[in-house]
């Protein structure tokens, strides 16, 4: 017995193929959507933590500013240090101002000094888990040279950081200027 299914309109397993096809097109373009909103906001999140780190650093130079008599040691020693093109870093673990810089022997280097996560928020000193960023400041301009009584500098403070192979950076410059707060 021959029979035939000529009026039978069952899927062939090309046109099962051809379905799957135009599933996993229509599947994958939100996908690459998604994936690419990861990235950015991951990006995002590393662009706002650096901005706060540096926004963290120009307050305590500020603080330090502020406390000191206007005259001949406006800087007020801490950062007399990190004047031209030396970097440094300052270190705020248990309420002290401690100025690191690249041959302190902490996690410094060229581009900055390594922060470290501890109970206290982020730090340049070898306790606490390594993060992605690295910190550093100067002071560039006539009124910083040590013991002048030029009335202004600026600080400039640079985070740093990699994501992946590609290195970020958030600079932040603000005017110290040599007058009585």
């Amino acid at each position: 017995m021959n029979t035939r299914f000529a009026n039978s309109r069952a899927f062939t397993l090309v046109e099962t193929l051809v379905a799957i096809a135009i599933l996993m097109i229509s599947i994958s373009g939100p996908l690459a959507i998604a994936n690419k909103a990861l990235v950015a906001s991951l990006y995002a999140k590393d662009q706002s933590t650096a901005s706060f780190l540096a926004q963290e650093e120009m307050e305590i130079i500020k603080n330090l500013k502020d406390n000191s008599a206007p005259g001949s040691n406006w800087l007020n020693g801490y950062l007399n240090s990190c004047i031209g093109s030396v970097k440094c870093d300052l270190s705020v673990a248990n309420n002290s101002n401690t100025i690191l810089a690249p041959n302190h022997n902490y996690s410094c280097s060229s581009i900055g000094c390594r922060l470290n996560t501890t109970n206290n928020g982020y730090d340049s000193y070898l306790s606490g888990s390594p993060t992605i960023f690295y910190r550093y400041f100067n002071l560039t301009g006539s009124g910083c040279v040590a013991n002048s009584s030029g009335s202004e500098c600026q600080a400039t403070v640079v985070v740093n950081w990699n994501e992946g192979t590609v290195p970020n950076a958030v600079t932040m410059s603000s005017e110290l200027l040599n007058v009585a707060p």
